[in-house]
């Protein structure tokens, strides 16, 4: 699935996707490894580490005047992506984005987030490092774009994640500030080498090279260890650093960090999603200051807006009607509507969308083996005569009449108890002897009721495609409108 319409809206490439023709022009490195097709197309092997080496090193250059060296055997980050984290700190220190400093934790061989905080927003930033080869680099890529007065890189031991960090900070004069503003990470994924590999052997092979060195893959308990490690370190520093944050590669680290945060009697956390191509990465972040509110991300908004309304395309090759919304519309309300017993009003009706709000007062779509039992069993009775001028009249056991078995008889007995609204005695009597008493209880009461359930449904072309939404408007059991979706589901075909 292609993600890029849930980027986070200010990242540059959401909307706009690297021109590559304009990449090679530009920049000698990517010009060397980019290749051009007939038609004059540009494009890259993304299988290639010194393809992706080269664009990234292009899109740091002409895009954000960024000059960054990256080794040969080491983390080549995707820039959109690094970008999302960047932008997703922005929201959250939306009403104070100016003047912020940070902690990188492991900044790898590249730096890319202070570089590219630092051009594009003048944060200030201490970058931890554990890896000697990564380590070189960072330093370097800071010096040659004329950052080391804003950017410090920090060589640590790995024995604690943040300590050295802020005790650097307490002495540096990096800034007059008594508290760091945020940290923020992308630790290694992976426990050892043994999960990389079953990992690999039960996946398809990936569109993109990996590039990442052992220590940039791996560490010990993995990404959730690491995480867990943040937490604990960040209740001894508590507000030392205004907000915590972290990436994870995997979805099921989220579910497993967010219940040791909750263990940790911390209330004020989030988590948020960076999206880009056909990759999805995750972020989590917490605080002990009370005044931070979290952000919700693009991808949260457009799933919060799938839960208020179901959807359902509608096939194409439906035998039921034609394929357009004049027949669909004349579908529901002389078919759909009627065998359910709903009534519509419409709101909107033209060639490309219908609109209504639709009610019922009985489930009459739930069970439909049963009804279909009892339908069969009222048309057999139709042909037989009926005594007029007695009070009470006798009906066949059905259950005989159809030959069922002790289930299914059990579930005509039922449903012809209910409408019939019998007593329990009664009940017993239809199961023995098949004998009922129709009396005035039968009769429909006309006295007006609250609908069991009220709900929108429209029917709309999107394309070439017809799409039904139905959203919920009242109904004490919500999973009714699934059942009734359901329903439709089976009917357009």
């Amino acid at each position: 699935m292609a993600l890029n319409k849930y980027m986070h809206p200010r990242n540059k490439y959401k909307n706009n996707k690297p021109d590559f023709k304009k990449l090679a022009l530009e920049h000698e490195e990517f010009r060397k490894v980019a290749k051009q097709s007939i038609d004059g197309s540009v494009s890259i092997d993304f299988k290639n580490e010194a393809c992706l080496r080269a664009l990234s090193q292009a899109l740091l250059k002409c895009d954000f005047g960024l000059s960054v060296t990256f080794p040969a055997d080491r983390l080549i980050p995707a820039v959109p992506q690094r970008l999302n984290y960047i932008l997703w700190l922005e929201d959250i220190f939306a009403d104070s984005k100016d003047n912020l400093i940070g902690i990188d934790v492991g900044c790898g061989s590249s730096c890319i987030y202070p570089l590219l905080a630092h051009q594009i927003n003048k944060w200030k930033f201490i970058a931890t490092e554990v890896d000697p080869v990564n380590l070189q680099y960072a330093k370097e890529n800071v010096e040659q774009n004329n950052f080391q007065s804003k950017i410090d890189v920090l060589e640590v031991d790995g024995s604690a994640i943040l300590e050295a960090a802020i005790d650097h900070y307490d002495k540096s004069g990096l800034d007059i500030k008594a508290n760091i503003d945020f940290c923020m990470c992308n630790p290694p994924f992976f426990d050892t080498v043994e999960v990389v590999s079953d990992l690999r052997e039960n996946r398809p092979e990936p569109k993109h090279v990996s590039t990442a060195g052992p220590s940039e893959k791996m560490v010990e308990g993995g990404e959730v260890e690491f995480v867990k490690k943040m937490v604990d370190e960040s209740l001894k520093f508590k507000n030392k650093i205004r907000v915590y944050t972290s990436m994870v590669g995997k979805k099921s680290s989220l579910t497993r960090l967010k219940q040791y945060i909750k263990s940790k009697d911390i209330t004020n956390f989030s988590t948020t999603e960076f999206c880009q191509g056909r990759t999805m990465r995750w972020a989590i972040a917490w605080t002990f200051d009370s005044s931070v509110t979290f952000p919700k991300s693009l991808f949260q908004q457009e799933r919060a807006k799938v839960k208020t309304a179901l959807v359902h395309s509608i096939p194409v090759d439906i035998k039921c009607c034609n394929y357009d919304i004049p027949d669909l519309t004349n579908y529901f309300k002389e078919n759909l509507f009627q065998q359910l017993q709903m009534k519509s009003a419409t709101l909107h009706q033209d060639l490309s969308e219908f609109v209504c709000i639709v009610t019922a007062r009985t489930n009459t779509w739930s069970h439909s083996r049963r009804k279909r039992r009892m339908e069969r069993f009222k048309q057999s009775q139709l042909s037989k005569p009926h005594p007029v001028d007695k009070k009470v009249s006798r009906v066949d056991n059905p259950c005989k009449k159809l030959k069922l078995d002790s289930v299914e008889k059990k579930e005509v007995v039922d449903t012809l108890c209910e409408e019939l609204k019998l007593d329990t005695a009664r009940r017993d009597d239809v199961t023995a002897v098949g004998e009922v008493s129709y009396t005035s209880s039968c009769e429909e009461s006309s006295a007006e009721e609250k609908p069991l359930i009220s709900f929108s449904l429209e029917l709309k072309l999107e394309g070439v495609y017809i799409k039904l939404y139905m959203k919920l408007i009242d109904c004490e059991q919500k999973d009714m409108l699934n059942q009734i979706l359901q329903y439709f589901k089976n009917r357009l075909v």
